[in-house]
């Protein structure tokens, strides 16, 4: 696979601002005071942080091979007119386990930033098809004011940890990052200022303020570029901008048997969804999974026709 330029790579090395975890550190499952506190002031000035080497290979491809494998047909369907698709990651399987969503090295430091309470504000993914154009810059979060120049001076409220299942680059698409936007009011302030977009790596991840300006890069590959990504919130803190058709957070099936007791708060989200709206999206997303590929074009034809009136 082709990488950033030299001249690029080495720019963009030197400008984003990355912490490592060693083989030690994700043996004993604990980052140390140091490390926290490094994430916590580069996080601050930045409003983003790339977390290289959280995950063994292993714990990836097993997420992989789930995720491939149960989104098959959500992945055969390049419908969108960005050829981009954004779909709910169900908690269960590997998607389960508390390491995923966790994380042991990670965790701490997003505790230390929204509150020992934090919650799951959203899991999810998206996925860039072959093709797909650069995505529009924005903010996660609307104000919570309706004034940025007042969100700006507030401590974070939601925090997004992005994950490649495959080398996010300048081929397959990275993530584009205004750094230190997450400190500035005015959108097109915001917009002039250098961004950057980091390689990462499949066991590595970017964390992103919600206020930071962002943008996904176009995927020049030939194949799809998985992205994963969970959302946590302060407990007080709801977003359901984007979620009226699907859940932010859904359990599965089994309605959350297999999660650790000990996170189950975490999931208050999920639980917070009324009975009606979860029956009709299990209804929605099983009609959309095995409707013929005629039908689905049709659907999707009918949205667009929708959305552009």
């Amino acid at each position: 696979m082709t990488s950033l330029p030299a001249s690029t790579a080495e720019a963009a090395a030197t400008s984003f601002p990355v912490l490592s975890f060693s083989a030690a550190q994700r043996a004993a499952a604990d980052p140390g005071s140091e490390r926290v506190e490094e994430a916590l002031a580069l996080f601050a000035k930045h409003g983003a942080l790339l977390l290289r080497d959280v995950f063994e290979p292993s714990r990836i491809e097993a997420l992989d091979r789930r995720y491939r494998s149960r989104y098959r047909l959500e992945l055969r369907k390049p419908d969108q007119i960005d050829r981009r698709r954004l779909f709910t990651v169900d908690v269960e399987g590997p998607f389960a386990d508390p390491g995923y969503y966790a994380n042991p090295l990670v965790f701490p430091i997003l505790q230390r930033l929204l509150g020992r309470n934090c919650i799951l504000g959203a899991c999810s993914s998206v996925v860039s098809w072959p093709g797909a154009p650069p995505q529009t810059v924005h903010r996660d979060s609307e104000s919570l004011y309706g004034n940025f120049e007042i969100d700006v001076q507030l401590p974070p409220y939601a925090v997004t940890l992005l994950m490649p299942l495959v080398r996010a680059d300048a081929v397959t698409g990275s993530t584009r990052v205004w750094l230190g936007t997450h400190r500035v009011a005015d959108f097109e302030t915001a917009r002039a200022m250098p961004s950057v977009a980091h390689e990462v790596e499949p066991g590595s991840m970017l964390m992103t303020d919600s206020r930071v300006l962002h943008a996904g890069e176009p995927n020049r590959s030939e194949s799809i570029r998985p992205l994963l990504y969970i959302t946590y919130h302060r407990s007080w803190f709801r977003d359901l901008g984007g979620y009226e058709k699907r859940p932010p957070v859904s359990l599965g099936w089994r309605r959350g048997r297999a999660i650790d007791p000990a996170r189950r708060a975490m999931f208050r989200v999920a639980d917070e969804r009324d009975a009606a709206d979860r029956v009709r999206w299990v209804l929605r997303r099983a009609a959309n999974r095995w409707l013929p590929p005629s039908l689905r074009h049709l659907v999707a034809r009918r949205r667009r026709d929708g959305a552009a009136s």
